[in-house]
């Protein structure tokens, strides 16, 4: 079986998926907080514009998850078993 030892997902895959993971987070609170200074400001469309972009983030954040979640598993199918 020694044409089993490629792997099938790459670290070029794997690492930007785990970078936007661990970023996304941190935008979003950004984006929330800088929403939430606009709207106190009197900027109520700036901050409702933001709150939305948030809300883009945070579905691109989920969507991320999910990748990284299926990423691994699809790595762990290929591994080999070892009960022995």
């Amino acid at each position: 079986m020694g044409g089993m030892s490629r792997k099938p997902i790459s670290a070029k895959v794997l690492f930007p998926l785990v970078i936007a993971g661990l970023m996304l987070p941190m935008m979003i609170c950004i984006v929330v907080g800088l929403a939430s200074l606009l709207t106190a400001m009197g900027d109520g469309n700036g901050g409702a514009a933001l709150r939305y972009v948030a809300l883009a983030g945070g579905v691109v954040w989920v969507v991320d998850l999910l990748a990284i979640v299926l990423v691994q598993a699809i790595d762990s199918l290929d591994r080999p078993d070892d009960s022995e």
